[in-house]
Protein backbone atom coordinates (compact mmCIF):
# COMPACT_ATOMS: atom_id res chain seq x y z
CA UNK A 1 0.00 0.00 0.00
CA UNK A 2 1.88 3.40 -0.82
CA UNK A 3 2.32 6.24 1.23
CA UNK A 4 1.17 9.89 1.56
CA UNK A 5 3.29 12.13 -1.84
CA UNK A 6 5.69 14.09 -1.01
CA UNK A 7 4.14 17.88 -1.83
CA UNK A 8 7.45 19.08 -2.77
CA UNK A 9 8.35 16.57 -5.70
CA UNK A 10 4.81 16.90 -6.74
CA UNK A 11 5.76 20.69 -7.32
CA UNK A 12 9.10 19.92 -9.34
CA UNK A 13 6.83 17.43 -11.46
CA UNK A 14 4.25 19.71 -12.11
CA UNK A 15 7.33 22.39 -13.51
CA UNK A 16 9.24 19.87 -15.27
CA UNK A 17 6.37 18.86 -16.93
CA UNK A 18 5.32 22.77 -17.95
CA UNK A 19 8.60 23.02 -18.92
CA UNK A 20 8.41 20.48 -21.04
CA UNK A 21 5.23 21.47 -22.77
CA UNK A 22 7.05 24.78 -22.95
CA UNK A 23 9.78 23.25 -25.09
CA UNK A 24 7.53 21.50 -27.55
CA UNK A 25 5.52 24.33 -28.08
CA UNK A 26 8.60 26.59 -28.74
CA UNK A 27 9.85 24.42 -31.31
CA UNK A 28 7.55 25.19 -34.36
CA UNK A 29 8.27 28.72 -33.39
CA UNK A 30 11.93 28.08 -33.51
CA UNK A 31 11.55 26.16 -37.16
CA UNK A 32 9.53 29.07 -38.06
CA UNK A 33 12.35 31.88 -37.94
CA UNK A 34 14.90 29.95 -38.51
CA UNK A 35 13.66 29.08 -41.85
CA UNK A 36 12.31 32.73 -42.19
CA UNK A 37 16.31 33.52 -41.51
CA UNK A 38 17.72 31.34 -43.63
CA UNK A 39 14.79 32.39 -46.65
CA UNK A 40 15.95 36.25 -46.40
CA UNK A 41 20.03 35.10 -46.67
CA UNK A 42 19.19 33.28 -49.91
CA UNK A 43 16.16 34.47 -51.56
CA UNK A 44 18.44 36.94 -53.04
CA UNK A 45 20.94 34.30 -54.21
CA UNK A 46 18.04 32.05 -55.89
CA UNK A 47 16.88 35.44 -57.43
CA UNK A 48 19.88 35.89 -58.96
CA UNK A 49 20.75 33.05 -60.20
CA UNK A 50 17.86 32.87 -61.67
CA UNK A 51 18.21 36.51 -63.85
CA UNK A 52 20.77 34.41 -65.60
CA UNK A 53 20.78 32.01 -68.87
CA UNK A 54 22.14 28.79 -67.70
CA UNK A 55 23.95 26.76 -70.44
CA UNK A 56 25.07 23.18 -70.15
CA UNK A 57 27.99 22.88 -72.36
CA UNK A 58 28.75 18.70 -73.12
CA UNK A 59 32.33 18.12 -73.36
CA UNK A 60 34.26 15.16 -73.76
CA UNK A 61 35.02 12.04 -71.35
CA UNK A 62 37.61 13.58 -68.58
CA UNK A 63 41.55 13.81 -69.38
CA UNK A 64 40.98 14.78 -72.58
CA UNK A 65 41.61 18.29 -74.24
CA UNK A 66 37.72 19.15 -74.59
CA UNK A 67 36.74 19.32 -71.28
CA UNK A 68 39.86 21.89 -70.38
CA UNK A 69 38.78 23.90 -73.08
CA UNK A 70 35.23 23.33 -72.07
CA UNK A 71 36.43 24.57 -68.41
CA UNK A 72 38.04 27.76 -70.00
CA UNK A 73 35.92 28.50 -72.15
CA UNK A 74 33.00 28.47 -69.32
CA UNK A 75 35.16 30.31 -67.01
CA UNK A 76 35.78 33.24 -69.80
CA UNK A 77 31.93 33.31 -70.72
CA UNK A 78 30.68 33.47 -66.67
CA UNK A 79 33.37 36.15 -65.66
CA UNK A 80 32.76 38.68 -68.29
CA UNK A 81 28.77 38.51 -69.10
CA UNK A 82 27.06 38.30 -65.71
CA UNK A 83 23.24 37.04 -67.85
CA UNK A 84 25.02 34.00 -68.41
CA UNK A 85 26.06 30.83 -66.25
CA UNK A 86 27.96 28.33 -68.78
CA UNK A 87 28.20 25.17 -66.99
CA UNK A 88 30.27 22.29 -68.41
CA UNK A 89 29.70 19.03 -68.55
CA UNK A 90 31.56 15.88 -69.04
CA UNK A 91 30.47 13.31 -71.57
CA UNK A 92 31.41 10.24 -73.74
CA UNK A 93 31.99 12.66 -76.64
CA UNK A 94 30.05 13.17 -79.29
CA UNK A 95 28.26 9.75 -79.76
CA UNK A 96 26.69 11.16 -76.34
CA UNK A 97 26.65 14.91 -77.19
CA UNK A 98 23.90 14.20 -80.14
CA UNK A 99 21.61 12.56 -77.91
CA UNK A 100 21.95 14.50 -75.14
CA UNK A 101 21.24 17.77 -77.30
CA UNK A 102 17.97 16.13 -78.52
CA UNK A 103 16.66 15.18 -75.13
CA UNK A 104 17.48 18.73 -73.78
CA UNK A 105 20.07 17.93 -71.37
CA UNK A 106 22.52 20.21 -73.39
CA UNK A 107 22.32 23.60 -74.27
CA UNK A 108 23.45 24.69 -77.94
CA UNK A 109 21.30 27.32 -79.01
CA UNK A 110 21.95 29.74 -76.42
CA UNK A 111 25.83 29.22 -76.28
CA UNK A 112 26.31 30.48 -79.93
CA UNK A 113 23.00 33.09 -79.44
CA UNK A 114 25.91 34.86 -77.68
CA UNK A 115 26.61 38.24 -79.17
CA UNK A 116 25.58 36.25 -82.29
CA UNK A 117 24.93 39.23 -84.41
CA UNK A 118 28.45 40.58 -84.02
CA UNK A 119 29.04 37.08 -85.10
CA UNK A 120 27.59 36.88 -87.95
CA UNK A 121 28.56 40.71 -88.91
CA UNK A 122 32.44 39.62 -88.02
CA UNK A 123 32.14 36.36 -89.88
CA UNK A 124 30.54 38.14 -92.81
CA UNK A 125 33.30 40.80 -93.07
CA UNK A 126 35.67 37.68 -93.03
CA UNK A 127 34.06 35.43 -95.18
CA UNK A 128 34.55 38.71 -97.87
CA UNK A 129 38.01 38.99 -97.67
CA UNK A 130 38.52 35.30 -97.99
CA UNK A 131 36.36 34.28 -100.73
CA UNK A 132 38.01 36.80 -102.80
CA UNK A 133 41.02 35.26 -102.05
CA UNK A 134 39.88 32.57 -103.10
CA UNK A 135 38.90 33.76 -106.32
CA UNK A 136 42.57 35.12 -107.22
CA UNK A 137 43.73 32.06 -106.88
CA UNK A 138 43.52 29.65 -110.75
CA UNK A 139 41.14 27.24 -111.04
CA UNK A 140 41.01 23.86 -111.07
CA UNK A 141 38.81 20.84 -111.63
CA UNK A 142 36.16 20.41 -109.54
CA UNK A 143 33.66 17.14 -109.03
CA UNK A 144 30.00 17.05 -110.48
CA UNK A 145 27.02 15.60 -109.12
CA UNK A 146 26.97 13.53 -106.25
CA UNK A 147 30.52 13.87 -105.80
CA UNK A 148 30.46 17.47 -105.54
CA UNK A 149 27.82 17.57 -103.25
CA UNK A 150 30.05 15.21 -100.53
CA UNK A 151 32.74 17.46 -101.39
CA UNK A 152 30.89 20.23 -100.18
CA UNK A 153 29.46 18.67 -96.89
CA UNK A 154 32.72 17.73 -96.09
CA UNK A 155 35.84 19.01 -97.23
CA UNK A 156 33.61 22.38 -97.13
CA UNK A 157 31.50 22.51 -94.64
CA UNK A 158 33.11 19.43 -92.29
CA UNK A 159 36.77 20.46 -92.54
CA UNK A 160 36.14 23.89 -92.90
CA UNK A 161 34.02 23.81 -89.00
CA UNK A 162 36.72 21.50 -87.49
CA UNK A 163 39.77 23.53 -88.61
CA UNK A 164 37.82 26.87 -86.89
CA UNK A 165 37.67 24.97 -83.83
CA UNK A 166 40.75 23.39 -83.73
CA UNK A 167 43.11 26.91 -84.92
CA UNK A 168 40.68 29.86 -84.41
CA UNK A 169 38.12 28.90 -81.13
CA UNK A 170 40.48 26.64 -78.68
CA UNK A 171 43.45 28.38 -78.63
CA UNK A 172 41.88 31.89 -77.90
CA UNK A 173 39.07 30.44 -75.41
CA UNK A 174 42.26 28.79 -73.71
CA UNK A 175 44.08 31.78 -73.38
CA UNK A 176 41.10 33.39 -71.93
CA UNK A 177 40.55 31.12 -69.55
CA UNK A 178 43.92 31.46 -67.86
CA UNK A 179 43.52 34.98 -68.02
CA UNK A 180 39.92 35.65 -67.41
CA UNK A 181 40.17 37.80 -64.30
CA UNK A 182 42.03 40.60 -65.46
CA UNK A 183 40.62 43.50 -65.92
CA UNK A 184 39.69 46.37 -68.88
CA UNK A 185 43.07 47.53 -68.78
CA UNK A 186 44.85 44.22 -69.91
CA UNK A 187 41.85 42.82 -72.25
CA UNK A 188 43.86 44.44 -75.24
CA UNK A 189 47.02 42.52 -74.07
CA UNK A 190 45.29 38.94 -73.39
CA UNK A 191 43.57 39.37 -76.87
CA UNK A 192 46.95 39.72 -78.36
CA UNK A 193 48.11 36.65 -76.72
CA UNK A 194 45.02 34.39 -77.68
CA UNK A 195 46.01 35.58 -81.47
CA UNK A 196 49.68 34.56 -81.11
CA UNK A 197 48.48 30.97 -79.90
CA UNK A 198 46.18 30.51 -82.49
CA UNK A 199 49.07 31.40 -85.12
CA UNK A 200 51.20 29.56 -83.25
CA UNK A 201 48.89 26.18 -83.47
CA UNK A 202 48.00 27.33 -86.70
CA UNK A 203 52.18 26.89 -87.96
CA UNK A 204 52.54 23.70 -86.20
CA UNK A 205 49.57 22.31 -87.61
CA UNK A 206 50.66 23.59 -90.99
CA UNK A 207 53.87 22.58 -90.93
CA UNK A 208 52.84 19.00 -90.99
CA UNK A 209 52.33 19.27 -94.72
CA UNK A 210 55.18 18.98 -96.87
CA UNK A 211 54.07 21.63 -99.09
CA UNK A 212 53.80 23.89 -96.34
CA UNK A 213 57.71 23.78 -94.80
CA UNK A 214 58.05 26.98 -97.27
CA UNK A 215 57.26 30.78 -97.07
CA UNK A 216 53.99 29.64 -98.17
CA UNK A 217 52.66 29.02 -94.34
CA UNK A 218 53.21 32.83 -94.15
CA UNK A 219 49.88 33.41 -96.09
CA UNK A 220 48.30 30.61 -94.24
CA UNK A 221 48.86 32.54 -91.52
CA UNK A 222 47.76 35.65 -92.76
CA UNK A 223 44.25 34.14 -93.63
CA UNK A 224 43.95 32.54 -89.98
CA UNK A 225 44.64 35.80 -88.50
CA UNK A 226 41.74 37.40 -89.48
CA UNK A 227 39.49 34.27 -88.65
CA UNK A 228 40.39 34.54 -85.31
CA UNK A 229 40.87 38.10 -85.48
CA UNK A 230 36.82 37.94 -86.20
CA UNK A 231 36.23 36.04 -83.44
CA UNK A 232 37.81 38.23 -80.53
CA UNK A 233 36.17 41.47 -81.85
CA UNK A 234 32.33 39.24 -81.88
CA UNK A 235 33.16 37.09 -78.86
CA UNK A 236 31.24 34.44 -80.78
CA UNK A 237 32.91 30.85 -82.16
CA UNK A 238 30.23 31.59 -85.41
CA UNK A 239 32.50 34.16 -86.58
CA UNK A 240 35.69 31.86 -87.12
CA UNK A 241 33.19 28.67 -88.14
CA UNK A 242 31.07 30.41 -90.55
CA UNK A 243 34.15 32.28 -91.86
CA UNK A 244 36.33 29.27 -92.36
CA UNK A 245 33.81 26.95 -93.61
CA UNK A 246 32.79 29.57 -96.17
CA UNK A 247 36.11 29.75 -97.06
CA UNK A 248 36.58 26.07 -97.66
CA UNK A 249 33.10 25.95 -99.15
CA UNK A 250 34.17 28.64 -102.07
CA UNK A 251 37.65 26.12 -102.30
CA UNK A 252 35.89 23.63 -103.10
CA UNK A 253 33.92 25.39 -106.11
CA UNK A 254 36.82 27.29 -107.11
CA UNK A 255 38.65 23.47 -107.56
CA UNK A 256 40.90 21.80 -104.36
CA UNK A 257 43.62 20.77 -106.96
CA UNK A 258 45.03 24.46 -107.03
CA UNK A 259 43.79 25.72 -103.88
CA UNK A 260 45.97 26.47 -101.08
CA UNK A 261 43.28 26.03 -98.30
CA UNK A 262 42.95 22.40 -99.32
CA UNK A 263 45.82 20.77 -98.70
CA UNK A 264 47.20 18.39 -98.90
CA UNK A 265 48.22 18.46 -102.85
CA UNK A 266 50.46 15.28 -103.56
CA UNK A 267 50.51 16.43 -107.32
CA UNK A 268 51.84 19.45 -106.82
CA UNK A 269 55.34 20.33 -107.17
CA UNK A 270 57.03 21.55 -104.03
CA UNK A 271 60.76 22.38 -104.98
CA UNK A 272 60.13 26.00 -104.61
CA UNK A 273 58.30 27.92 -103.05
CA UNK A 274 55.49 28.77 -103.76
CA UNK A 275 55.77 27.13 -107.81
CA UNK A 276 52.65 26.42 -109.58
CA UNK A 277 50.52 28.72 -107.65
CA UNK A 278 49.18 32.51 -107.73
CA UNK A 279 51.37 34.72 -105.81
CA UNK A 280 49.08 37.54 -106.37
CA UNK A 281 47.48 38.03 -102.69
CA UNK A 282 47.45 36.42 -99.49
CA UNK A 283 45.93 33.08 -98.83
CA UNK A 284 44.42 31.05 -95.89
CA UNK A 285 44.15 27.74 -94.88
Amino acid sequence: MAGPRDPHLLDRQKQQKNTETERHAMRPIRRSLLLASCGAAIVPGVASAQDKTVVVLGTATPGGGFPVYGQAYAETLNATDPTLSIQPKNTKGSTDNLPQLEAGQLDLEALFAHNWHWGLLCGTLATAFLVLNVLSQPASARSAGAALLLDVAWVGVGYGIMDALLLNVMPVVAVWGVFSGAGWQGKLAIGALALLASLLVTLLYHLGYGEFRNRKVLLVLVGNAVITLAFLASGNPLAAIVSHAAMHVAAVFRGPETMLQLPPHYGAPRSRAGEGLSPSAPRAS
